[in-house]
C-alpha cells in the first residue's frame, strides 16, 4: 500500500468528493478530487474506484505489468488507510 499523507482531505471526506482512476491499465492512480475546488490527492495505485454507501470503503481495480488484462478487486478502509 502506499502511505501518501491526504492534504486537506480527511476521512471522512466531505460530501461531494470525487473518486476517480488516471493512468494506464497496469499502473493506474487512485485519487479524491475536493469538492470545493481545493486538493486533488493520490489515496492508492489502481482503477475505477467507487466508493461505500457509508463513505467509509473504496473498492477498486489493481492489476500488474506481467498481466495488465487480469486484475484482483481491492478495498482501502479510508478511515485507517488498510487494503
Amino acid at each position: 500500500t502506499l502511505d501518501i499523507p491526504v492534504l486537506g482531505l480527511e476521512y471522512p471526506f466531505p460530501p461531494g468528493t470525487v473518486f476517480h482512476s488516471r493512468g494506464p491499465v497496469a499502473g493506474g492512480t487512485v485519487w479524491a478530487i475536493d469538492p470545493t475546488g481545493g486538493s486533488e490527492v493520490q489515496l492508492t495505485t489502481g482503477l475505477l474506484p467507487r466508493i461505500s454507501p457509508d463513505g467509509r470503503y473504496l473498492a477498486f481495480r489493481r492489476g500488474t505489468l506481467a498481466d495488465p488484462i487480469r486484475h484482483d478487486l481491492f478495498v482501502r478502509d479510508l478511515a485507517t488507510g488498510q487494503e
